[in-house]
């Protein structure tokens, strides 16, 4: 499989053939062309550091979710503070997302397992500046004088997270949690912090 171009390729690319040699004939044109030449490096910089960025943060994630998380589990250990201080504990999660194909079953079975307040309802409505007052009226009264509102509804990422690891840990419900169809993917972290007396050297 070929290789994810990284930002900085995507900006030079581009950015090939754009660039256009100017000969400076005054200090106007003179500054102009330095100022376009630190442009073009700064942008380049940004992406790289985006790049950088990217690279570190899957570091992190591997190290969170994978290599301490499996070195502790080998050890036969949930919680560890190191000899420099550093408190080391791995501890349940989970990664939540309801497939967009499978929103509208998801939102019914919430609904039929009296889980409906999860679920909040959101009306946008487009108005003129100069119709304030409608603005006020119900939506299907506005549909009827033929504006244009649409209708959504969403389960806040956070209230969801709460709500399936709720799920998840409930071992005397009859019900059958369906975590496909919330896109739950249970997995562990490892949290690291300093200790009280490693903050104090």
């Amino acid at each position: 499989m070929a290789k994810k171009p990284t930002n900085k390729q995507n900006l030079i690319d581009a950015m090939a053939g754009v660039a256009v040699e100017v000969k400076a004939s005054d200090g106007a044109i003179s500054r102009i062309a330095d100022l376009a030449e630190q442009q073009h490096k700064a942008a380049i910089r940004v992406a790289e550091l985006m790049d950088d960025l990217k690279t570190a943060n899957e570091h992190l994630e591997k190290l969170k979710t994978i290599d301490l998380p499996e070195a502790m589990r080998e050890a036969g250990m949930e919680k560890f503070t190191t000899a420099d201080g550093l408190e080391v504990e791995v501890k349940p999660d989970v990664k939540v997302g309801i497939p967009a194909p499978r929103r509208e079953e998801a939102y019914n079975w919430l609904a039929e397992q009296g889980y409906g307040g999860l679920i909040k309802s959101d009306i946008d409505i487009l108005f003129d500046r100069e119709e304030l007052k409608k603005a006020e009226k119900l939506a299907d009264q506005l549909r009827k004088k033929g504006y244009e509102v649409s209708f959504n509804q969403s389960v806040h990422y956070q209230t969801l997270k709460a709500f399936v690891k709720e799920r998840m840990a409930d071992t005397e419900s009859e019900i059958k949690f369906p975590l496909d169809l919330f896109g739950a993917f249970p997995y562990t972290v490892a949290v690291v912090k300093a200790s009280k007396k490693r903050k104090l050297k």
